[in-house]
């Protein structure tokens, strides 16, 4: 994202601002941080993202993903 690849550039986005889309972060253990990624859904209310024992879920924005949410993405192609 950073490099911009494709024509694809990321900013940063506060997770109040997250809407449809855009991608959230997770950082559940330090020799990974950032290493759980998924997409806002329903504006900031929900997540989907992957789960290895459920696969993919569409979830709250519960307590325990909050806490570890350490970055909010939005992608877009250019100006």
């Amino acid at each position: 994202m950073a490099s911009g690849d494709a024509g694809w550039i990321g900013v940063d986005v506060s997770r109040d601002a997250a809407v449809d889309l855009d991608l959230a972060f997770w950082t559940f253990h330090d020799t990974r941080p950032e290493g759980h990624v998924g997409a806002f859904y329903g504006g900031s209310r929900k997540v989907t993202h992957s789960s290895s024992t459920r696969g993919i879920v569409v979830e709250p924005m519960t307590n325990y993903l909050e806490r570890r949410l350490s970055k909010v993405r939005r992608l877009t192609i250019g100006d």
